[in-house]
């Protein structure tokens, strides 16, 4: 009977640490996603003209450029384009992609800041399909795919980067 008891007791323990340890995940995911969908304005700073690459170092020159997103990443992750060009993104992988802006940053007092979508986002580009965008503003414009496979992407550093020089 005292050993029927104890065995409930330990049992009872075990299931409120089950449901505690649930509970914490459930509010570490919803943190992470609330994180993820902050919305506010930004803005690009142009570059400073002594960063600007070098002319053979602008990738497909001229007025339109190509990005294929293959295997959770884009190819090329980052390219260099003259003010009022078009990049179109290239959907080669078997699932569904976007091209999302993202702006990320730490400010003076270590907080991070993560705006995503706020500049533009494709929506569902489907395999097979593609999107295109042109850019009038110099700078440098990171983008990713959504979803965000959990941060996979930006862990391994699938951030893409177009650099709009003149």
């Amino acid at each position: 009977m005292v050993n029927r008891a104890i065995k409930r007791l330990r049992l009872g323990g075990l299931i409120v640490y089950i449901k505690l340890v649930f509970i914490s995940i459930t509010v570490l995911f919803l943190l992470l996603l609330t994180a993820c969908s902050v919305t506010k304005t930004i803005t690009v700073t142009p570059q400073d003209s002594s960063q600007v690459p070098q002319e053979s170092s602008v990738i497909g020159q001229g007025n339109h450029h190509q990005v294929v997103i293959e295997a959770l990443t884009f190819v090329p992750l980052e390219i260099y384009i003259k003010l009022g060009d078009t990049v179109t993104w290239v959907n080669e992988d078997t699932n569904i992609h976007t091209v999302t802006s993202w702006h990320h940053f730490q400010d003076e007092d270590y907080v991070t800041h993560t705006y995503i979508g706020e500049t533009w986002d494709s929506g569902d580009i489907k395999p097979g399909q593609s999107f295109s965008r042109t850019f009038n503003q110099l700078g440098t414009h990171e983008y990713v795919s959504l979803p965000l496979y959990l941060w996979e992407e930006v862990m391994h550093g699938a951030v893409g980067v177009v650099v709009v020089v003149e």
